[in-house]
């Protein structure tokens, strides 16, 4: 049986397909081959031109496995499919360790009905989450630091944006058609897992394979900058939802938000800059 390894070649500064290597050992066998994502335009006639027996394994991170849903979603797949965590990040990963759901990971029901999520005219599916405001701020500042090959700190960043350089702004959220202003968002985080932006922790109960196919929204909102910043760290341990004064945790199944003022966003990682909204549905 042949094993297709596909991996991302700028995954971890560079490192993509030697992590695949190393971490894919027990899918290597004298039928093997690794190929390059990126380079892989035309999935859907690599499926349909691979044996229905063979093997596909994703090694990579969220960004890659974010990329890789995307360009699948409309696909059906007859092979096996498997994914290797090889980033930096691994949070979905990590939250399905927290499960006792260890790497390799049999994939296919996790891309199953995954939210949308619209940006400046395009559409994206997402793994983990999408995020507006400060954690899209550190998102931006730990991907500069990352192509300095320096490590970011997403707690330290998140923490000096609080006291110092990150301004929070007006925003208008409408959560099922029921829309809600607030003053002074941090943040306003919308989830289809529980934890994302390496380690941090907004929705604690989101299932991503929940039956009525709902994401939850993480509003951080308040004016008082060292307030929040003693607030902030209890995010890393799930418990961000206690400061019911500074946070409301919703559910729905279509989520608009609009700030008042450019700001950044990520998706699963993935850094967007000067963006003013974006429009998540549900995929089921």
């Amino acid at each position: 049986m042949k094993t297709y390894i596909l991996y991302n070649p700028i995954s971890h500064h560079g490192r993509g397909l030697e992590l695949a290597k190393e971490s894919c050992r027990m899918f290597l066998n004298d039928e093997h081959e690794f190929l390059n994502l990126i380079e892989l335009t035309d999935r859907k006639a690599f499926f349909e031109g691979i044996e229905k027996e063979a093997m596909v394994v994703v090694a990579g991170g969220d960004g890659t496995l974010s990329y890789f849903a995307t360009s699948v979603a409309t696909l059906v797949i007859s092979q096996d499919l498997y994914y290797v965590p090889t980033g930096i990040g691994n949070d979905f990963a990590t939250e399905l360790s927290k499960k006792g759901i260890h790497s390799p990971i049999k994939l296919k029901k996790y891309l199953k009905g995954l939210p949308l999520v619209e940006v400046k005219g395009k559409t994206y599916r997402f793994i983990n989450g999408v995020g507006f405001g400060l954690d899209g701020y550190c998102a931006r500042v730990g991907s500069l630091l990352h192509k300095k090959n320096t490590p970011a700190n997403y707690k330290k960043i998140a923490s000096q944006g609080i006291l110092r350089s990150y301004k929070p702004c007006p925003a208008e959220i409408t959560v099922d058609g029921v829309t809600e202003s607030y003053e002074n968002v941090w943040f306003a985080t919308t989830m289809n897992g529980s934890m994302y932006d390496g380690g941090m922790i907004p929705t604690p109960d989101q299932d991503r394979l929940n039956t009525e196919g709902t994401v939850s929204l993480c509003i951080f909102y308040g004016k008082n900058r060292l307030k929040a910043l003693f607030a902030f760290p209890s995010i890393f341990r799930g418990k961000l939802g206690r400061h019911q004064d500074m946070v409301r945790i919703v559910t729905g199944k279509d989520i608009l938000v609009q700030f008042s003022e450019a700001r950044n966003l990520q998706i699963d990682g993935e850094p967007f800059k000067n963006v003013i909204e974006y429009h998540v549905t549900s995929g089921r």
